[in-house]
């Protein structure tokens, strides 16, 4: 290209001084050598500038070489490709909005990619190369940084600069100078303080699990330490039909050993019954305390209606008894 730009002085710097030797127009004498070598080199790089995208250098270049002082033919030539330039040349709107007050901004200072292009916005566009650009706008110390892709042919796109003039910490919808508790989330009819409503419990329903367990620990406790009770009625009818059998008495004849295992085996197994309840209801009344007592540290719930009470019952029968355990939770 270089070479190109150079060919293209020479044939213009020759034909200004060849024009005396013609006789041809007085106006071309006051072409100078360094006239026609600047309209040159305008006419080449304006091309070279349009076809790396640079078409704001390339606008530069053909308003140079437009100039009454250029020959014609690159006048010509330089006009037609200015009013090519101009429909290609892509153009910018900035604006500036406070999010947080929701109003325009004005004093935003606009960089393109390290270059200054205002210092306040006016509406006005602002044509700049097509391509991606790093977009910095700043407003009373604070920044917001884009990257913009700008479109070639693309006109007037508005571009918005955003800033938080005063900051949500909580994010509740109330500015940190409305709010009493800007560090803690609420409502906004509470002025974003939580505080103002009464905390909720712990324990939000329901019967605690600890408790629970005690419950069931006493009933049965309750049901082996009636064991004995309960079974004292069969055992005692046990006893009675293996004295029937055989007599104890002295002037009475004895039994087989046969004969008193088979009478004594039900009243051993009723004993057995029986302190074997009472071994489970001391250790479920042991464990029912423990769990009670560990209850009463954890938050307390919710009351229970009067027809959720536990209730145990006992009804002795005919050879043994029955032992109940009702209520609901």
């Amino acid at each position: 290209m270089v070479s190109l730009e150079r060919s293209l002085s020479a044939v213009l710097v020759g034909g200004a001084l060849l024009l005396p030797m013609g006789r041809l127009a007085p106006s071309a004498f006051a072409q100078d050598e360094s006239t026609v070598q600047a309209c040159a080199h305008a006419y080449e790089q304006s091309q070279v500038d349009r076809n790396a995208g640079k078409l704001r250098s390339a606008q530069e270049q053909l308003r140079i070489c437009v100039r009454d002082e250029c020959p014609d033919f690159v006048r010509t030539d330089c006009g037609r490709w200015l009013s090519e330039v101009g429909g290609e040349m892509p153009s910018l709107i900035f604006s500036g909005l406070d999010k947080t007050k929701k109003k325009d901004l004005f004093d935003v200072k606009v960089t393109l990619d390290e270059e200054l292009v205002t210092e306040t916005l006016d509406g006005r566009a602002i044509e700049v190369d097509p391509g991606r650009h790093k977009l910095v706008c700043e407003y009373q110390g604070m920044k917001d940084e884009q990257s913009v892709l700008v479109v070639q042919g693309q006109k007037n796109r508005v571009v918005r600069c955003e800033f938080a003039t005063e900051a949500d910490s909580d994010g509740d919808g109330l500015l940190d100078s409305q709010d009493k508790c800007p560090n803690e989330a609420g409502p906004i009819e509470n002025e974003g303080c939580p505080t103002t409503a009464p905390p909720p419990p712990k324990v939000t329903g329901g019967t605690n699990p600890l408790r629970i367990g005690s419950y069931v620990s006493f009933g049965v406790a309750a049901l082996g330490l009636a064991t004995p009770l309960i079974l004292y009625p069969y055992q005692t009818s046990l006893e009675e039909k293996a004295h029937d059998k055989c007599p104890t008495e002295p002037d009475v004849d004895g039994c087989s050993p046969e004969e008193i295992k088979e009478v004594t085996d039900p009243v051993d197994r009723v004993v057995l019954w029986r302190n074997v309840g009472w071994i489970a209801g001391s250790v479920a009344a042991v464990t029912g305390g423990v769990l009670f007592w560990l209850s009463m540290d954890e938050s307390p719930a919710p009351s229970q209606p009067a027809d959720t009470a536990w209730r145990f019952d006992a009804q002795p029968l005919d050879g043994g008894g029955m032992f109940s355990v009702s209520g609901a939770f």
